[in-house]
């Protein structure tokens, strides 16, 4: 699991700076990781150069988490089997929101908004019937700020 969800994290911190290079992400993560008690000296054969620290890193590369929502993003009904589903949030201001299915690696699947949104309950509904079961992230970017979601899809 580890290695869909590595290749994810890198995608996303490659769309916020994509003059990184493989080395700069390859140190982002070590110099990043967290090293604890669990893990013991690093590396080692089990947590290699420790637990991933995505926050650090993508704040490293300016992937901030959202501070525009009253209430975390909500995506009914999850997991889905009906076809579609919808995102609803609470958005203090109006802002420029974009807001994509992807998958577990960071690939944009399906864009589900883009454009201006009013201060208040935002709702868009989107269609789920064309993915595969399995598990997605939307993500949902502010103003330059992402947000990431999990969603379930079953048949």
């Amino acid at each position: 699991m580890s290695s869909p969800v590595v290749a994810g994290a890198v995608a996303l911190m490659l769309s916020a700076d994509p003059k990184l290079t493989p080395e700069k992400i390859i140190d982002l993560l070590k110099s990043n990781a967290t090293v604890d008690n669990y893990t013991k000296e690093v590396p080692n054969p089990v947590w290699g150069w420790g637990k991933l620290n995505l926050r650090k890193a993508f704040n490293y590369v300016g992937i901030d988490e959202l501070n525009y929502c009253k209430n975390s993003t909500n995506v009914y009904p999850n997991p889905t089997t009906l076809g579609s589903a919808t995102i609803a949030l609470e958005l203090e201001n109006t802002c420029n929101l974009r807001i994509v299915l992807s998958d577990v690696i960071g690939r944009e699947i399906l864009p589900i908004y883009d454009g201006t949104a009013e201060a208040g309950t935002f709702t868009k509904s989107f269609t789920t019937q064309n993915l595969h079961k399995g598990i997605y992230f939307i993500k949902t970017l502010i103003d330059g700020k992402y947000k990431l979601e999990k969603i379930v899809v079953n048949d």
